[in-house]
């Protein structure tokens, strides 16, 4: 574990409801002399604080040049791609579910890199969080502690302190943090950005047209991933994609696996 500095460090993810492709956790860096000038980058760039509400004909594209904006003003980034064959096998474990396995990487990520602080943008509950952290310190059997110092559940906050080796970095975590601290708002962007580049890896691996994979999120607005699933239904049935999450509970998908489809348009579900 490397020396605690005067960094501060955000971390979000994305394609964490994605059928298919990788999850994505990114971690962005920045001296505390810097985040005043991020918040101004954020106020006066207009970059959007969340990266998934980036809109217009091209959000790809815009999300690219936020990313390669946003990475010259920070000191160090992370990021931590979870495919979908671990994911998987995350989910057939009882002992594992989406919820530990994303913990279980965001730990990596602060006893890979630690910082003064680090802001953690979460989807369940703080108390979930915290003892999130616990079970995967055990488990892992890591020679680290983690004393919950707050919980607040009213502004569904968590504060603690991870301690190695005699170093301690102060952990935030609460929901939408990517709406209300810039350097998580810099580590959504980051996640959002390298997921959409891994799907169009995956589409080139794989022969695929250009975003046929669409954003990886099953919803009626993305027609490319529809039609993906719909002609593809014969190869997916026989899991031939392994960037597909087989085990993920989508009524949809759940039916192309069983062969019980009976020819329906994705959009039937929706």
């Amino acid at each position: 574990m490397t020396k605690v500095t005067c960094l501060l460090a955000g971390i979000d993810e994305a394609g964490r409801g994605s059928v298919c492709g990788d999850l994505v956790i990114a971690a962005a860096y920045i001296y505390e002399n810097k985040i005043e000038d991020l918040t101004k980058i954020f106020n006066e760039q207009r970059l959007i604080k969340d990266s998934k509400k980036f809109t217009g004909k091209n959000p790809q594209e815009l999300r690219r040049k936020s990313y390669e904006f946003l990475k010259h003003q920070l000191a160090h980034i992370i990021v931590k791609k979870i495919s979908a064959q671990e994911i998987d096998r995350a989910l057939r474990q009882k002992s594992m579910n989406l919820n530990l396995l994303e913990i279980k990487n965001i730990v990596k990520i602060v006893l890979e890199k630690p910082a003064k602080q680090i802001y953690v943008d979460i989807v369940g509950t703080p108390r979930s969080f915290y003892k999130g952290i616990k079970k995967i310190l055990e488990i892992e059997k890591l020679p680290a502690e983690i004393e919950l110092k707050q919980i607040d559940e009213k502004k569904r906050t968590f504060k603690g302190q991870l301690t190695l080796d005699n170093q301690a970095v102060e952990i935030i975590a609460l929901p939408k943090a990517d709406e209300k601290i810039p350097i998580v708002a810099a580590a959504s962007i980051i996640a959002k950005h390298m997921r959409d580049s891994r799907l169009r890896e995956l589409e080139k691996q794989y022969n695929l047209k250009t975003e046929a994979l669409g954003s990886g999120y099953p919803h009626k607005s993305d027609q490319n991933l529809s039609e993906f699933l719909h002609t593809h239904r014969k190869e997916i049935s026989q899991k031939k994609y392994p960037f597909i999450r087989y085990e993920w509970k989508w009524k949809p998908l759940q039916e192309i696996l069983k062969k019980t489809h009976k020819n329906k348009t994705l959009n039937e579900h929706f």
